[in-house]
């Protein structure tokens, strides 16, 4: 299987299945004390691998992390974060397992599962399945018919969309605002040496580096510009992910050169959001 790029092919994307945690809570200590979810992980991360994605090994990395002593008491929120990070995977599928009892004491798993884009923390793909009820307290094998039950549809719907992203690439918003210190300069004027208009100069840059060319750059004015533009997930002549990081670090490398240092461009990156103040 292999996802369609412009003018290439593009591998199927690097999955990491994730345990579900809420903010600040320790990893380890829930993965030690629910083995349902240790569970889960693990033969998630079975299944993509048969599928044929190429898989990042969380509960490995969590080990290997454990016995560095990587993950210090009060950073552990931290640490597993830079750790994904580091894994380098394009889609991050988080399980979530829970188990009920009710009051004729029959007990009933629950497996949510939530597929990711990394790069922009976009959903892909999100479904639940339950084991159905029975009368035990074997959690692992109610889990394990929860996890028999996950369809073919989750891992369609989850390429369906990775393959959009490939396609189209990710909207970038960007917002570009002159700082209160340049009173003497805005984005209807020159480059400072004369060479060419702002404006027209960025939608060059743009058109060469927005994937298939669209973005938009029509709601601005001399003092802020508000432009979106279609970065690619892939690049083609490198044969290596297209991250939002770069992109940032691209276009403030090439606004400072086409700025001469008259005025340096600060970049601060959130989600799918770029906002860029000359100063």
């Amino acid at each position: 299987m292999a996802v369609g790029a412009p003018g290439s092919q593009v591998s199927l994307p690097t999955v990491t299945v994730v345990p579900y945690a809420r903010e600040n809570e320790d990893v380890r200590a829930i993965l030690d004390h629910n083995q349902m979810l240790s569970y889960a992980v693990s033969k998630m991360t079975s299944e993509f691998s048969s599928r044929g994605y190429k898989t990042k090994d969380f509960l490995a990395q969590l080990k290997r992390a454990k016995r560095n002593d990587v993950l210090t008491a009060g950073t552990q929120s931290d640490a597993v974060t830079k750790m994904i990070q580091n894994m380098g995977a394009d889609i991050i599928v988080t399980a979530k397992v829970i188990a009920t009892t009710d009051a004729r004491r029959q007990s009933e798993v629950s497996l949510e599962l939530t597929a990711t884009e990394f790069q922009t923390a976009g959903n892909l793909a999100s479904a639940t399945y339950q084991s159905g009820k029975f009368v035990t307290t074997d959690t692992i094998r109610l889990t394990d018919y929860a996890l028999k039950k996950v369809k073919d549809e989750f891992f369609t719907k989850l390429q369906a969309s990775f393959n959009d992203i490939v396609k189209n690439g990710r909207e970038m918003a960007i917002q570009m605002v002159l700082a209160k210190s340049v009173t003497d300069w805005d984005f209807d004027q020159p480059l400072p040496d004369g060479s060419a208009g702002f404006k027209p100069m960025l939608e060059e840059w743009l058109q060469a580096h927005a994937l298939n060319g669209v973005y938009d750059m029509s709601r601005s004015n001399d003092k802020v510009i508000d432009l979106s533009v279609q970065i690619p997930i892939w690049d083609e002549g490198q044969g290596r992910a297209y991250t939002i990081s770069r992109f940032s670090a691209e276009l403030k490398s090439f606004l400072d050169e086409k700025l001469g240092g008259e005025y340096v461009a600060s970049v601060v990156t959130m989600g799918q959001g770029l906002t860029i103040t000359i100063k």
